[in-house]
């Protein structure tokens, strides 16, 4: 009877649990001009929030005793901040950031954001108990994993790009890779403007093969293959089935934004390339410690960090961080390592010191004069903008570079400096080489003590692809770089007779696997395709999950491994100012690696703790 009783309390409270998400769902998406998802979007969160609410119900049968540790006081608060925060990154936007304006207060935009919250926690409490189930199902021996199996998935890989390569070839070639094929070939001098490393590669590859520049979109997606393949490798060594790797990886990469963003020949994807191999070798340190640590193995790291550092210049954040963080290692794990990631951290400072220097000055390399400092000006132009006075000095310190009526007519907060540039005249000047950091220093703070509303808000809309889960009206999303913009000089290297003319000077390869893709980035904007393929707060939200997962099954030393992944980050939230998905795109596999990584290491960390 007892029995019955606690059968029926548990039937009730489960009941409870899917009316109330239910509820909750209807109250959000029904009931505000705000909040307006297209039908097909509607659909598909209501099963969100059945699935949701049943994955609960199940993670409070569960016997095995996992989830117990999350009902503690401290985990339900950081169960509590994740959904917080992913009610702001869902709903905050549109409530109290909407428009070029200030931060404004808004009483039923915060009744919709603690009820985003309220619906949140179930979300993410079925995101630990997917973990948690997965992590159950790995095997708790680490093997080996034999070369057969890496080469069958490389080859299987390497097949599927080639056929996406055939379908888009030459690949996409906008104008910044074609401005760097010129600087390739010797046609113009060789500018850090864009990453000289990259050119450099561009060189070498065209050198090669004959200058035939659809070769560099074909090396680098045969890197994609082979570093997929040692990622499956990996978590295959941790713990995960044979087959649901190696099918898991072919999935992946024919994922939209896999497939769309690998077929462009843009600096973006070899320095994502760079973060991922950069994170497996840390993972594989960090789990394999002794078994890992080589001389080779430390000098690969070394290179990764390097490669890190020159794919793009904000590369510099997470490849200092890592450089901080093998220090760190070596010393906090001297016993195991015997210094050995002193090694790595010492090679990649040696390449980046021959880098800048003698290579620079073998090949001529002209100096990238933009400024540093353009995002900090661009949020004192944010003041300007709406009419807030600031100091003279600093007034005068933005009139040195434009007239402040100019900061103020073209100020965008999406844009950041590319309207200053493009959008006031052919002879129109925005040269910030002048602007040191003492200058930049004082009109940001200046700025920043005075209307902090405003300069923190010029931030959060300049990165708000990376954090906000859906696209704010007025802000837009370059989604694919996956055709040619044919310019003066450009039919040196392609021939577009039979193309497809889709654009203003943009042509493509007609292809039916190619349409095919391309369909995607035609999905209506805040869809919920569009918001999982596109942006990247969802998978910010699965990243504050995963750390909380890790942190719970005590596998401190795999948060190591994410440092590339946040100083990715933090590089973004300092310098992003412009909405192309391939800016934010290397968050995606990074998060979706890592928590994997910590899924199939879980069983094999415990068995070697006891």
């Amino acid at each position: 009877m007892e029995k019955l009783k606690e059968n029926n309390r548990a039937t009730g409270l489960y009941a409870a649990m899917i009316i109330a998400q239910l509820a909750l769902y209807f109250g959000l998406f029904f009931t505000s001009e705000k909040i307006k998802p297209d039908m097909g979007t509607k659909i598909f969160l209501l099963a969100f929030s059945l699935l949701c609410a049943l994955m609960c119900c199940a993670a409070l049968r569960d016997k095995s005793g996992e989830m117990n540790k999350y009902k503690h006081k401290g985990s339900m608060l950081c169960v509590g901040l994740i959904a917080l925060y992913a009610s702001f990154a869902a709903f905050g936007q549109r409530f109290f950031m909407e428009g070029n304006t200030r931060f404004h207060f808004s009483a039923p935009g915060l009744i919709y954001l603690v009820l985003g919250m309220i619906w949140f926690m179930p979300v993410t409490l079925c995101l630990l108990f997917v973990l948690e189930k997965l992590a159950e199902k790995s095997s708790s021996k680490a093997e080996k994993c034999s070369w057969r199996f890496f080469l069958f998935c490389f080859g299987l890989y390497s097949l599927w790009m080639g056929l996406v390569f055939l379908a888009f070839r030459p690949g996409g070639f906008p104008p910044d890779s074609i401005s760097q094929l010129f600087q390739a070939i010797g046609f113009e001098k060789i500018y850090d403007w864009h990453p000289a490393l990259h050119t450099l590669c561009m060189r070498l590859i065209l050198r090669l093969t004959g200058n035939r520049a659809m070769m560099i979109p074909a090396v680098q997606m045969m890197f994609f293959a082979l570093l997929t393949a040692a990622w499956v490798s990996f978590l295959v060594e941790r713990g995960c089935p044979k087959w649901a790797g190696a099918f898991g990886g072919l999935i992946f990469l024919m994922l939209p934004n896999n497939v769309l963003t690998s077929v462009g020949a843009v600096k973006d994807f070899p320095y994502t390339l760079a973060l991922m191999w950069c994170t497996l070798l840390l993972c594989r340190l960090m789990c394999g410690m002794e078994k890992d640590c080589g001389i080779m193995d430390m000098l690969k790291l070394g290179l990764s960090v390097f490669l890190v550092y020159g794919f793009r210049h904000n590369g510099m954040v997470p490849a200092a961080l890592c450089l901080i963080a093998l220090v760190i290692i070596a010393l906090r794990f001297r016993e195991k390592l015997r210094l050995k990631p002193l090694i790595a951290a010492l090679a990649a400072m040696a390449m980046i010191i021959v880098y800048k220097g003698p290579v620079f000055k073998l090949f001529d390399v002209q100096p990238n004069t933009a400024s540093p400092y353009t995002t900090m000006l661009c949020a004192v132009a944010s003041c300007i903008n709406k009419g807030l006075p600031l100091s003279g000095e600093t007034e005068e310190i933005m009139e040195s570079v434009i007239p402040l009526d100019e900061w103020a007519k073209y100020y965008d907060q999406y844009q950041g400096h590319d309207r200053y540039i493009w959008d006031r005249g052919e002879d129109a000047e925005f040269i910030t080489d002048h602007i040191d950091a003492k200058m930049a220093f004082t009109a940001y703070f200046d700025a920043l003590l005075k209307y902090p509303d405003v300069v923190i808000k010029d931030r959060l809309d300049g990165m708000d692809l990376m954090w906000n889960i859906r696209q704010p009206y007025g802000s837009f999303n370059f989604r694919s770089f996956d055709r040619i913009y044919l310019m003066p000089g450009s039919d040196f290297f392609f021939n577009v007779d039979g193309f497809d003319e889709i654009g203003y000077y943009e042509y493509a390869r007609p292809s039916a696997l190619a349409s095919f893709y391309r369909s995607f980035t035609e999905k209506a904007v805040n869809s919920a395709a569009d918001m999982l393929l596109w942006r990247t707060g969802a998978y910010l939200v699965l990243g504050l999950v995963m750390l909380l997962f890790a942190v719970k099954n005590a596998m401190g030393r795999l948060l190591w491994a994410m440092i590339p992944l946040a100083g990715n980050i933090i590089s973004l939230m300092l310098l992003l100012y412009h909405q192309s998905f391939r800016y934010v795109y290397a968050l995606q596999p990074l998060i979706l690696g890592l928590a994997l990584a910590l899924v199939f290491s879980r069983e094999v960390i415990r068995t070697e703790t006891k």
